[in-house]
């Protein structure tokens, strides 16, 4: 588990370089779960803390083991949610002061959440595509 946590690291801070979040403090986390909490963090998830600057990156270690050519995407996906994350929270915040209706909030984080998962997804591709394109 060292090497493949240093190798992780390595993947994080580089990526994150390159995506211009390095000002961010990173952690690991592995968890072995087959079975992802919802229909997204299959391969890994992170929580950010815009306060702190912080960011707790969480790996399926299992899968991920078991699939090493999904890491450099995995990685890659989280820190593009890290750099969507200051906008997730404006948006957020906006909400709360604006939407006094319960429902019609929730459906609206409910679509932005999406919408965000969607661009990071089409982001990934390309960045993986330029990659290996050279």
């Amino acid at each position: 588990m060292a090497n493949f946590k240093k190798l992780l690291k390595e993947k994080l801070l580089h990526f994150a370089k390159a995506l211009g979040i390095s000002d961010y403090t990173y952690h690991l986390a592995f968890t072995s779960s087959k079975k992802s909490s919802n229909d997204y963090d299959i391969y890994g998830s992170v929580m950010v803390d815009e306060e702190t600057r912080e960011a707790v990156v969480t790996i399926n270690k299992k899968l991920l083991e078991l699939e090493p050519d999904q890491v450099d995407t995995t990685v890659v996906h989280e820190l593009l949610h890290v750099r969507f994350s200051e906008l997730l929270s404006l948006v957020e915040l906006i909400l709360n002061l604006y939407v006094k209706d319960k429902k019609a909030k929730k459906a609206y984080i409910n679509q932005i959440e999406q919408l965000e998962h969607k661009m990071i997804i089409s982001l990934t591709e390309a960045l993986m595509r330029k990659k290996h394109n050279g």
